[in-house]
């Protein structure tokens, strides 16, 4: 048997009588109560209570346990399962209350659509607007901007229908997205995150598109999709440990320049390039990575092998693409850096750089490679 919830796919009910029990838990909202160690008694957990009971900070909806309850859980058990009373299997009946609650397409629960806004915006613009990813809650932190969460929220679930590609062209088409990124001096000061989005988006790729985008400018990024993760080149010793032999074997051939996505990772001793732009070791989960600036970064964009060996691939690809002339060479590493026209003062500033490494052109590469404009997102 499977068991629907408004319009939404079905899904295995392991007992006949829970559809019955649900739709009676819908007609009658108030077997939940609104004080939080009852619900904690009722099985559904403190971080459970903490994710629905949020109306006060960031979602600005009606509280889903309604005050004036106070009923026992033995209350709530007989009055969905009449003479059964507490049957074992009570979780499945709050579970799907739940999932009911969180997938609601109206405009009375926003929550799903709330998260979802939030966190394509922050993709898009470095900060969520509300910040706190992970918490939307009474801890979390209060947007500057709730009508727009609001609106965006609203919209996405009736006019966008849930279509994740019009919610994509309705928040890059917009006068804020397409601003400049360039700020005053003043405006720095007064706003140095952002925060009221008075300027467009800038921040620093993640380590994943850093290492892509290199491979890629590079023309050595391998295309193959699927398949076993790989081991791309770190430095020996990284797994060296006294309890198992396991080794890290360094992939060969376009194994060793496949996506990211595909890396190897070893909670104890995870990718250290990754490590080292704020990637999670995944020994827990993270929901928002929290950026960082260290001198060791650009240490990493400077020398890591793998950078390096984008660096010559980009180089012979300026010789190659850019024809017998250095100016013309040089243009043609910015365009496929920066996929813009460059300045003639750029031009210049990379001729005297040319000069002075004795005509490598590898070196000229890898310093495109590890411009401004090339590793942060404008």
């Amino acid at each position: 048997m499977s068991y629907r919830i408004s319009g939404h796919e079905s899904f295995p009910c392991r007992y006949t009588w829970l559809p019955k029990a649900v739709r009676g838990l819908q007609a009658n909202p108030k077997l939940f109560c609104d004080d939080e160690r009852a619900m904690v008694d009722l099985g559904v957990g403190k971080n459970m209570v903490r994710s629905i009971r949020f109306g006060s900070q960031v979602s600005g909806m009606a509280n889903p346990v309604p005050k004036g309850g106070g009923h026992a859980p033995a209350k709530l058990g007989a009055a969905l399962l009449g003479e059964r009373g507490l049957d074992p299997f009570l979780e499945d009946i709050r579970t799907l209350w739940l999932i009911h609650w969180n997938l609601s397409t109206n405009l009375e629960n926003p929550l799903t659509a709330r998260v979802h806004v939030n966190r394509v915006w922050e993709q898009l613009f470095g900060v969520g607007l509300v910040e706190t990813l992970e918490d939307f809650g009474s801890q979390g932190d209060k947007p500057p901007y709730q009508e727009l969460l609001d609106d965006l929220a609203a919209r996405f679930q009736t006019d966008m229908k849930w279509s994740q590609k019009t919610l994509l062209r309705q928040i890059v088409l917009s006068r804020v997205y397409r601003q400049s990124s360039k700020a005053s001096t003043a405006l720095l000061e007064r706003d140095p995150a952002n925060r009221w989005l008075a300027r467009g988006p800038r921040f620093r790729l993640t380590s994943e598109q850093l290492r892509d985008q290199a491979l890629a400018l590079g023309g050595i990024l391998s295309q193959k999709m699927f398949g076993p993760p790989v081991m791309p080149y770190q430095p020996p010793g990284i797994w060296l440990t006294p309890y198992e032999a396991r080794d890290w074997i360094t992939s060969t051939n376009e194994d060793g320049h496949r996506r990211a996505l595909y890396t190897f990772i070893r909670r104890s001793a995870a990718y250290p390039s990754f490590i080292t732009f704020d990637s999670p070791n995944r020994e827990f989960c993270t929901v928002r990575r929290i950026r960082s600036n260290t001198p060791l970064q650009a240490l990493d964009l400077l020398n890591d092998p793998v950078f390096f060996e984008a660096a010559e691939g980009l180089a012979k690809r300026m010789a190659a693409e850019g024809g017998p002339k250095l100016e013309s060479q040089l243009k043609r590493g910015i365009f496929l850096a920066m996929q813009r026209t460059p300045r003639k003062e750029e031009i210049a500033v990379l001729k005297n750089l040319y000069s002075r490494v004795d005509g490598n052109l590898t070196l000229v590469a890898n310093a495109i490679l590890n411009l401004d404009e090339v590793i942060n997102k404008y």
